[in-house]
C-alpha cells in the first residue's frame, strides 16, 4: 500500500491540539487543512548505522528541535526525540529497511512524520515515521 502525506507549507504551533486518547496522544494541527501529525524535512544530515542502530546525526539548524522542544512542554513526561552530546545532537532509530535504503545512498536530506505520542507506563514517547 502507497502512502500520501500532506506536506504543508507553514504550521503554526498554536493551532496545535492534543487529543488524549487511553494508549496515546493524537497531535493535531488546525488550520485551512486539520492535520495529524508533524512532517518535518530534515537536511544537511549524516547517517551512520552502528551495530542494529542508525543514528541520524542533525545539522544545528533543524526544525525538528522546535517540534520537540514543543512537544516537551505540551506533554507530561515526553522522552525527547533529540539525543544531545557535546559533539553533536541526534536521533537513534532501530534497523529500518528506508533507513538502511538512504544509508546506502548516502542521503543528506529525509522526510520524517511524528505521528502521535504513545503512552507508556513512565514515558510519552514519540512515533515518527522515516518517509
Amino acid at each position: 500500500m502507497l502512502m500520501r502525506y500532506i506536506y504543508p507549507k507553514d504550521i503554526n504551533l498554536e493551532n496545535t491540539i492534543f487529543i488524549n486518547r487511553s494508549n496515546k496522544i493524537l497531535i493535531l494541527n488546525k488550520g485551512k487543512i486539520n492535520i495529524f501529525g508533524f512532517v518535518v524535512n530534515l537536511n544537511n544530515i549524516k547517517i551512520i548505522k552502528e551495530y542494529n542502530n542508525f543514528k541520524i546525526l542533525l545539522d544545528k539548524d533543524n526544525f525538528l528541535e522546535i517540534y520537540d522542544k514543543f512537544l516537551k512542554t505540551k506533554i507530561k513526561n515526553y522522552k525527547n526525540i533529540i539525543i544531545n552530546n557535546e559533539i553533536n545532537s541526534y536521533i537513534l532509530y532501530k534497523n529500518n529497511e528506508k533507513l538502511n535504503e538512504y544509508y546506502k545512498k548516502d542521503k543528506t536530506e529525509i522526510d520524517i512524520y511524528i505521528s502521535y505520542v504513545k503512552k507508556t507506563g513512565f514515558l510519552n514517547i514519540p512515533i515518527i515515521n522515516i518517509l
